[in-house]
């Protein structure tokens, strides 16, 4: 995916879609977590927004405050904390470098250049672009992939439940380990 980015658009445009894909999978995200219903329409209470946001470089941790889910139905919300990788794919590395180009406006977390908001389709897009149209992998794979990398390096299955805001054991069919 990063590579294709590099290709493929604005360096701000890329390093949104970078940084949103990165902390999706680190943080285990929904696809309804992170983007707008549309490309000009977000609820504050329902939506990531920019305020919902805040690094600790100190701690190497970015703070994501999550208000709804479908697994939420009281809105009590979640913050999702993502540390420092020291790697290639650091969400909060991914996370302080779009915040440095993303453009000035409040509202939404997730904003391309010309001010439109990341919608469910634009990052479904992005995905499908830069695998080939392959059917496949889809948002819910950065969930999947994130979830799989964690159960690969043994983390017990109740921290990633717990990490990902499931409700149920369901999320033991998504692990797969080659």
């Amino acid at each position: 995916l990063r590579l294709y980015l590099e290709h493929s658009a604005s360096s701000a445009n890329c390093a949104m879609l970078s940084c949103a894909c990165t902390m999706a999978f680190f943080g285990l995200l929904r696809i309804s977590e992170y983007t707008c219903p549309t490309t000009t329409y977000f609820d504050s209470s329902l939506h990531l927004l920019l305020r919902d946001v805040s690094v600790n470089v100190h701690r190497g941790m970015a703070y994501v405050k999550i208000k709804a889910s479908k697994t939420d139905p009281f809105r009590v919300g979640a913050v999702v904390k993502l540390g420092v990788t020291n790697t290639a794919l650091c969400p909060v590395a991914a996370l302080l470098h779009y915040l440095r180009v993303r453009p000035g406006v409040d509202g939404p977390l997730f904003v391309f250049t010309n001010g439109n908001f990341s919608t469910h389709r634009h990052v479904s897009a992005f995905i499908q672009g830069a695998l080939g149209g392959d059917a496949s992998v889809n948002t819910h794979s950065l969930r999947i992939g994130g979830a799989s990398a964690l159960a690969a390096i043994n983390t017990p299955a109740y921290v990633i439940k717990k990490i990902g805001r499931w409700k149920s054991d369901a999320f033991l069919a998504y692990i797969r380990l080659l």
